[in-house]
């Protein structure tokens, strides 16, 4: 199969070019995505919250309101979470993934990172296979092994 990237620019020369309904169909699915992830999330992936929730109490309805003043503190972190991965999580990750959030979240849009910046890094722990103590494979390693502890993908919190 391989990526988009290699379909439309490493065609070996056996191979046929991504035919024109092909390009649509996939722009087609790239925007839906990206709708639904700025539109209609629900529930978002980190905390299993829905964006806006009625059935909350009133401080707690709106997940941005709510998620922001745990971005302060690495010690409640693990309170963003869905419970339901019952803590099958690496730490690290997670901070980072954080991280990656409360700057998506900036106020002042000149200050948010870059969507290829964002994907960089989430393509980074997205590669970071976990391993949980029931020793199945999951989506990163376990905070002890994580090479986030060696650094990582940075990105820029301003864009140029």
């Amino acid at each position: 199969m391989g990526s988009l990237e290699k379909h439309l620019f490493d065609v070996a020369p056996d191979k046929k070019p991504l035919e024109w309904n092909t390009r649509i169909k996939i722009a087609v699915g790239a925007a839906r995505g990206l709708e639904y992830l700025h539109c209609k999330a629900d529930p978002p992936l980190i905390t299993g919250r829905r964006s806006i929730d009625s059935t909350k109490l009133q401080g707690e309805q709106n997940l941005v309101n709510w998620s922001r003043p745990f971005f302060k503190d690495r010690r409640k972190f693990g309170q963003l979470v869905d419970p339901l991965l019952q803590g099958r999580f690496p730490i690290r990750c997670l901070q980072h993934a954080i991280a990656i959030t409360a700057m998506c979240l900036q106020e002042q849009p000149k200050f948010r990172p870059l969507i290829s910046d964002v994907l960089v890094a989430l393509e980074y722990l997205a590669s970071q296979p976990y391993i949980s103590e029931d020793h199945t494979v999951a989506d990163h390693r376990t905070p002890s092994s994580s090479p986030l502890q060696q650094g990582g993908p940075v990105i820029s919190p301003t864009r140029y």
